[in-house]
């Protein structure tokens, strides 16, 4: 999916569930079964995309939203996502669920994510596994991830807003050169116990 823009989307640019682009998991199922395997995301290219103002009523949604996929794919190999522009996000700008491995993220420019939810960052993966094949999150430019959460008396306050947010078991995971700042929640976050073979080198933050 090359040098495609999209602007103001209701939800997410490219899914695992609806949006412009879709790759949907069947209804109802909050860990996949062998069906989703025949739809699940893989070997796919996005590269040299605009993605801006996106999750105006589906907040959840980010700029790339890997979904859930069966169990038995955890070592399947995933996606490549390079030298894409995602700005004005209501929450991620890299999203990868349950059982996902082998992605590469790289050379992407994301800010001003994170903008009216928590828990999250610029790039967020969550395995629930220790499984997943390798992934690699390389040479990013990461900045802006403001973590709003709002109080009733309608001011804003900012917290749990990463540059990359390795969460639930995210394992085999290298990070590397990539650059980070002003993320309210700290540039690299990994969090939930058994977390193996996690490498953080070169990262720059401030």
């Amino acid at each position: 999916m090359p040098r495609s823009t999209w602007f103001r989307s209701r939800g997410s640019s490219t899914n695992g569930t609806p949006s412009p682009a879709s790759i949907q998991k069947p209804a109802g199922l909050t860990s996949p079964g062998e069906a989703a395997a025949k739809v699940a995301p893989v070997l796919n290219r996005i590269t040299r995309n605009t993605v801006e103002h996106c999750g105006r009523i589906r907040y959840y949604g980010g700029g790339v939203h890997l979904d859930s996929r069966p169990f038995s794919m955890t070592m399947a190999p995933g996606n490549y996502i390079a030298h894409n522009l995602f700005n004005d996000l209501s929450r991620n700008g890299v999203f990868a669920f349950r059982n996902q491995g082998g992605n590469v993220i790289e050379y992407n420019h994301i800010h001003n994510a994170m903008q009216t939810t928590i828990d999250g960052g610029c790039i967020h993966f969550a395995t629930m596994n220790t499984l997943n094949a390798p992934n690699h999150i390389l040479n990013n430019w990461l900045y802006d991830a403001w973590g709003y959460i709002w109080k009733p008396g309608g001011e804003p306050e900012r917290k749990l807003a990463n540059g990359i947010f390795l969460d639930w078991d995210t394992s085999n995971t290298t990070v590397k050169d990539n650059w980070i700042y002003n993320s309210v929640g700290g540039p690299v976050k990994v969090i939930f116990g058994g977390n193996q073979n996690v490498i953080q080198a070169g990262n720059r933050s401030s």
